[in-house]
């Protein structure tokens, strides 16, 4: 059969018999690993391919320079962990147009101490638009927050 005679909600099980089923989808997960890249490497704010505006307009109809649309920083989100004296921070982005910097910097700041207990600067990987940070020796007994600071136009302004 083709495709569309498959269920959708039928789970793909790439050991089955049913060979055409499994081919289906495989020929799914290729056009959506596909899509995935086109909409995030290489040329992907010339792209013109059939994409879900709702969901990925936040980044795809962001102009260059511009925040987030409906937002306004262009930093899309922080991960962290502390453990054992080591704090190490995964900050996200949008695709960024190659106009745009490839910089950020990430300031710790101790609550008790008041002060910057660390600063970093990382560089943005481009297709999967993160860019990693680790401070060492930085100890439990404190509370900190964190600063991250992108200057899209690699002037020095941050946002």
């Amino acid at each position: 059969g083709t495709c569309d005679s498959f269920s959708k909600e039928e789970p793909c099980v790439f050991d089955c018999d049913a060979k055409a089923h499994c081919e289906c989808c495989f020929e799914e997960s290729q056009a959506t690993k596909k899509k995935q890249e086109i909409m995030t490497t290489l040329e992907w704010w010339t792209n013109e391919e059939k994409i879900d505006r709702e969901r990925h307009g936040w980044f795809r109809d962001r102009r260059p320079f511009a925040p987030i649309v409906g937002d306004d920083t262009m930093i899309a989100g922080v991960l962290y962990t502390h453990s054992q004296e080591t704090l190490k921070m995964t900050v996200l982005f949008p695709p960024l147009y190659p106009i745009e910097g490839r910089e950020a910097k990430v300031y710790l700041i101790g609550l008790e101490s008041k002060g910057i207990v660390g600063e970093k600067t990382c560089n943005i990987e481009e297709g999967t638009w993160h860019c990693l940070v680790r401070f060492d020796s930085i100890p439990h007994s404190e509370a900190y927050i964190y600063e991250v600071q992108y200057a899209p136009n690699g002037d020095g302004t941050p946002f």
